[in-house]
């Protein structure tokens, strides 16, 4: 995140291109390892995202969030229908989470 660096705060946001179906990546920042995977099946993606401890992350989730695990930790979610089509904006503390959306156009 460019206004807070440090990697303090993260902004993560997965390209969803044609032909590309699955992503895994990490990084390993001074707060620690931030982990990124995702899988397009269908109508469906699912994220897997780590944050390091001591920090937030902004994520992009294309489509409508159907499902978020573990469902108990605490997020704010905001909808946007951006350049890039419909997404919600989520704001992640430090963990492990899994988000499912639903890319079926409106």
């Amino acid at each position: 995140d460019p206004a807070n660096p440090g990697f303090k705060s993260i902004l993560l946001e997965p390209q969803l291109i044609d032909g590309l179906d699955w992503v895994k990546c990490s990084y390993d920042s001074p707060m620690g390892e931030i982990k990124s995977s995702w899988k397009r099946a269908g109508n469906t993606l699912t994220w897997n995202l780590t944050i390091p401890p001591g920090a937030t992350a902004q994520a992009r989730v294309p489509g409508r969030i159907t499902e978020i695990i573990p469902s108990d930790k605490p997020i704010t979610r905001t909808d946007a229908d951006d350049a890039q089509g419909p997404a919600q904006h989520l704001t992640l503390r430090a963990g492990s989470h899994t988000l499912v959306s639903d890319l079926t156009p409106l």
